[in-house]
């Protein structure tokens, strides 16, 4: 994640709090404060200064773990604040004149502004902010003061309000201890309350608060009403020197129920893997892949003379797992068992590690493929002994999601009815499961791109399993909206003698799951199958630009991502870097290719 651009003024907020010594009371039994207010001198009973403004949305955004770039306090001007508290009862005084905010063109490379609601919005600002996002139309912008009064300020204010991401009519507030919010046709409701705090939050702070909160859950890709369920525990947990951790905030909210009600009124209750899914299908992000079984990455070393050890396979997958700024291209990672158990070089296992980096942690939990009796040349997958027990194991070491693999080869009038019905029952009874304990499964029937059949065969193969999966997820009252459906791209096998073009692979692809992906899934992600590197993000590329399709798309490689680290890396640490440079390339690659 790039860092969050924040906009706004120190302030400095003064707590007095009186006795009823300092109080005098008029004719009317009505108590004045008997001290003159004049900046320079006061006397009161305890004082308690903090720094407030642009400081409180900063806090916030670190500590959910993003990086933020400001105006150098050293140029900053401080408006001092001062409330005066007595018998549970506050005044505030702020100064007549606010200081002018600064702009100072960011030096980093900036992802997001935020505009805290202490910023001094003068037409300058604004015109300053609107020069910087028409250089950067990737940048994001948000911010409290965003909401709406800026609009009589001026055309300029108004185009940067226009602007705006997370504002307006898509995040805003009502009433004063209620935050609504709507995005992409969903919109949200969650309540706050401040009444049994001992210190005194500021009408400002409390607004720096739940912004910047908002602001940057959605920026990590939480779902909006998850968004506004962090920013209540977030404001109602503060205290006037600090807010709370992400960590800390997802216990909280774990377990908490919220409305979620769509666009046409109808009001239903997110779970948890519904929470999830929406966190992983992130728009421009992919999920890695690094779960290799046994036998698949034994094979992976031999080709290149590497020792099979467990040292080895930790050296490797850990050049995936503890690249910097992962998060910026993937949204989870998929891990196998023995990784799950391993540890980065920080000491922290890899599941904590990436979790602690704002990617979500995932787990292969089925273990291989077996003959299906009497079905010669047929497989199914093998698991679902023991595999609620493994489930809750995995869910309390942190994996929100978990992923299970299908196979089918085209060959000889294979596959058979009988195999395609019973790997789809596997698959839908693992994701029944997964469910159960909170998470959000994905399934994977993939058609084998080893083989010598057309184009046209494939899209009929894949048409008639994922008929035959959804029927039987559905049978099994899995929750189609905490689902991802991870699926080959439709394309002839690897020794037909007529290769697929990108177009054919895009338009083809496009069809069969228009026709066969009920609108309600919560994603679709591609595997790469045995394509080359370059192969795979050109047809991924062709399908994206066959859209817009009714769920979420994007990718899910292994091979495709990690072949050019491997031969880099070669089995040496020398060769670290180096692999790490290769795998970034290709995470920025199949982004760019998200894009169309």
């Amino acid at each position: 994640m790039k860092k969050i651009f924040v906009v706004g003024n120190l302030t400095k907020d003064v707590y007095l709090k009186l006795n009823d010594e300092r109080m005098l009371a008029d004719e009317h039994s009505v108590k004045w404060l008997d001290i003159s207010f004049d900046g320079s001198e006061h006397r009161y009973f305890r004082r308690l200064s903090v720094h407030s403004g642009l400081a409180v949305a900063i806090d916030v955004l670190n500590r959910l773990g993003l990086e933020t770039g400001f105006v150098d306090a050293g140029h900053h001007h401080k408006d001092y604040r001062y409330i005066l508290s007595n018998e549970n009862r506050a005044s505030i005084f702020v100064p007549s004149t606010v200081s002018p905010t600064l702009w100072q063109e960011p030096q980093d490379e900036i992802g997001a502004v935020f505009v805290d609601n202490s910023a001094n919005m003068t037409e300058e600002l604004a015109g300053n902010v609107a020069a910087f996002l028409g250089r950067h139309e990737d940048v994001t912008i948000g911010g409290w003061y965003l909401k709406g009064g800026m609009a009589s300020a001026g055309g300029t204010i108004n185009f940067v309000s226009e602007k705006a991401d997370f504002v307006g009519d898509k995040v805003f507030l009502v009433g004063k201890n209620e935050i609504d919010g709507k995005l992409d046709g969903k919109t949200a409701t969650v309540r706050f309350h401040l009444n049994d705090k001992e210190e005194l939050l500021t009408v400002s702070t409390v607004r720096s608060i739940i912004a910047s909160t908002i602001f940057g859950a959605l920026l990590l890709g939480r779902p909006l009403a998850e968004a506004l369920l962090l920013a209540k525990y977030n404001v109602e947990n503060a205290t006037l020197h600090t807010v709370n951790s992400l960590k800390k905030l997802e216990g909280m909210i774990s377990g908490k129920e919220y409305e979620v009600i769509g666009a046409s009124g109808e009001v239903k209750v997110e779970t948890e893997p519904e929470q999830t899914v929406r966190r992983l299908m992130k728009k421009g992000k992919g999920i890695l892949a690094a779960d290799e079984s046994g036998g698949s990455i034994e094979r992976k070393f031999a080709a290149r003379l590497i020792e099979n050890n467990e040292k080895n396979r930790r050296d490797y997958r850990n050049i995936f797992l503890s690249l910097p700024n992962l998060g910026e291209y993937v949204s989870g990672a998929i891990m196998f068992d023995e990784t799950a158990r391993q540890h980065a070089d920080n000491g922290q296992n890899f599941v904590d590690f990436v979790t602690s980096h704002g990617v979500i942690a995932g787990i292969k939990v089925d273990q291989g493929l077996v003959d299906i009796p009497n079905h010669a040349g047929e497989k199914m997958t093998d698991g679902l002994d023991g595999l609620l027990d493994r489930m809750v194991e995995y869910h309390n070491m942190g994996f929100s999601f978990a992923k299970w693999r299908a196979a089918f080869e085209i060959k000889d009038g294979l596959p058979s009815e009988f195999a395609i019905a019973k790997n789809c029952e596997i698959l839908a009874e693992y994701a029944a499961v997964c469910q159960k304990v909170g998470i959000a499964p994905i399934v994977e029937p993939e058609v084998v791109y080893d083989g010598d059949y057309s184009i046209d065969q494939c899209a009929e193969v894949t048409g008639k399993i994922l008929a035959k999966l959804f029927e039987s997820l559905r049978e099994r009252s899995v929750i189609l909206g905490g689902t991802i459906l991870k699926t080959n791209m439709i394309l002839a096998g690897k020794k037909f003698a007529v290769q697929s073009t990108p177009e054919e692979v895009g338009a083809k692809t496009a069809e069969v799951l228009k026709a066969h992906v009920p609108v309600e899934t919560g994603g679709v992600v591609f595997l790469s199958g045995g394509q080359s590197v370059t192969q795979s993000t050109e047809n991924l590329a062709s399908v994206i630009k066959h859209g817009p399709f009714p769920w979420s798309v994007t990718f899910s490689f292994a091979r495709a991502l990690q072949d050019p680290a491997l031969i880099a890396w070669d089995g040496n640490n020398d060769n670290f870097e180096t692999a790490q440079n290769a795998f970034r390339e290709r995470l920025i690659a199949n982004t760019a290719a998200l894009r169309g």
